[in-house]
């Protein structure tokens, strides 16, 4: 069994929707998980869910607010 790193997430003001882990060098872009559906974001780190989440929130908020 692989140990799980226990990251420590670190995003740049310039680049919101990156976020990366400087322990395993492991980077997540927030926009390419936006259509992903709820079995499929189980399987990203808490956190990450968290905010693809929120902005997938903000991305259906908008859309409402234009029709």
């Amino acid at each position: 069994m692989t140990k799980r790193c226990r990251h420590e997430y670190e995003s740049k003001t310039d680049y919101p929707n990156e976020i990366f882990c400087m322990k395993c060098s492991t980077g997540w872009n927030l926009a390419d998980y936006i259509d992903y559906d709820d079995i499929k974001l189980k399987l990203l780190p808490k956190y990450i869910r968290e905010k693809v989440i929120k902005n997938q929130k903000d991305t259906f908020a908008l859309d409402l607010e234009k029709h």
